[in-house]
């Protein structure tokens, strides 16, 4: 039993390709939330879409997702501004630090990104 999910509800996910969600949605009575975080458009994922919405019906808590596909996010430039002028805060003015700090506030984070040749893309 996690605070999370309903072991109940967890099934066997199918390598490489997409799969059926079905059966009773969790009863959304958690009171954390869940930041799943993708690099690529979640409709344009045909793993990660099943994914996504078996963690939208069969966990207790609420969840949010943040597609950087969609996010103005720039690269580091390696200037190490972050380290010698205000630690921490990046010179680079993009939607990182809004990122940044709803990742600090959340309950769980999840990862979801394609991967190519064991390169993952986010």
């Amino acid at each position: 039993e996690s605070a999370y999910l309903d072991r109940a509800y967890l099934s066997p996910l199918n390598r490489g390709k997409g799969f059926e969600v079905n059966g009773p949605e969790a009863k959304k009575d958690g009171d954390k939330t869940i930041l799943v975080i993708t690099g690529n458009r979640i409709s344009e994922d045909p793993a990660g879409a099943p994914i996504l919405e078996s963690i939208n019906r069969y966990s207790r808590n609420k969840m949010e997702l943040i597609e950087l596909e969609n996010r103005k996010v720039k690269p580091c430039i390696g200037c190490y501004l972050c380290d010698f002028k205000v630690e921490g805060v990046c010179v680079v003015k993009d939607e990182y630090e809004e990122i940044k700090k709803r990742m600090h506030e959340v309950d769980g984070i999840v990862y979801m990104g394609s991967c190519a040749s064991g390169l993952v893309d986010c």
